[in-house]
């Protein structure tokens, strides 16, 4: 997963953060929070990076805010992708990317107990469904983004960056590093769906949650992270109120790293 790349550019994005004062605010209602933001006019100017990104050592654009919608209104993670590697620079569709490089597996059904694989492996279900699609974790976008980048002739590549601190996200974010973050619809509390489980390949019984979400941390602003939202849209949120929903969650994130040079 290239971790080994991880520390340098940490080093250098934490430097960056200590010329930058930061003020993270009192977690609120998240609901309030977006409205505000919106109203604010803060809406169309959150995907401008902040003044260490010109310093960052690697570039990236804007995020350009995707919505998963109609076509995959289950598809969060793969919309999130998408935004990132347009960011870095690619012209990639989201529904490209999901029929194409996604590894995706539906059901298998057996004596009344229903079988499928587990969400680290593959998506599970049907994105393009509004009712059959749940969801898939950091494994199968790595694979969809490497696949994706591989196929257009892209040195870049997507990497999984796990159990990243509050700290550590912020200096990705003041650098205008785009990170895409599994969190929960919201950011309210890990919820499971008690009566939808599945029986994995090693026998375990697998119960999803019913609530993920994946999104974009595009920036920082004022104290507040600035997020691309494949459902919600763009807002600010505080620090604390996403991370306690991207750490309940475990703390998995994704970045597409750019090649040097």
């Amino acid at each position: 997963m290239a971790r080994h790349r991880r520390a340098p550019l940490l080093a250098a994005l934490l430097a960056l953060c200590l010329l930058c004062a930061c003020s993270p605010a009192e977690s609120a209602d998240v609901e309030r929070q977006i409205e505000l933001s919106k109203l604010s006019g803060q809406t169309d100017a959150a995907f401008c990076p902040g003044p260490s990104a010109s310093a960052a050592p690697a570039r990236y654009a804007p995020v350009e805010l995707i919505y998963q919608g109609p076509e995959l209104p289950n598809g969060c993670e793969v919309t999130s992708l998408a935004m990132l590697l347009r960011a870095a620079g690619y012209q990639a569709d989201p529904l490209l990317l999901y029929q194409d490089y996604l590894p995706v597996q539906g059901f298998t059904y057996q004596g009344g107990q229903r079988f499928a694989p587990s969400p680290e492996d593959y998506y599970i279900g049907d994105a393009t469904s509004q009712s059959d699609g749940w969801y898939c974790l950091e494994g199968p976008i790595l694979q969809a983004g490497n696949g994706y980048l591989g196929d257009v002739g892209g040195a870049d590549r997507v990497i999984a960056l796990p159990d990243l601190t509050l700290e550590e996200l912020a200096a990705y974010a003041q650098a205008g590093v785009p990170l895409a973050l599994w969190v929960t619809l919201g950011y309210a509390q890990p919820a499971y769906a008690g009566s939808s489980s599945w029986i994995l390949p090693s026998g375990e019984v697998y119960l999803p949650y019913s609530n993920l979400h994946c999104v974009v941390l595009s920036g920082m602003e004022d104290g507040q992270f600035l997020v691309a939202d494949p459902i919600y849209g763009s807002y600010a949120i505080a620090p604390e109120t996403l991370w306690d929903s991207f750490s309940a969650m475990g703390c998995r994130a994704v970045m597409v790293d750019l090649a040097q040079g």
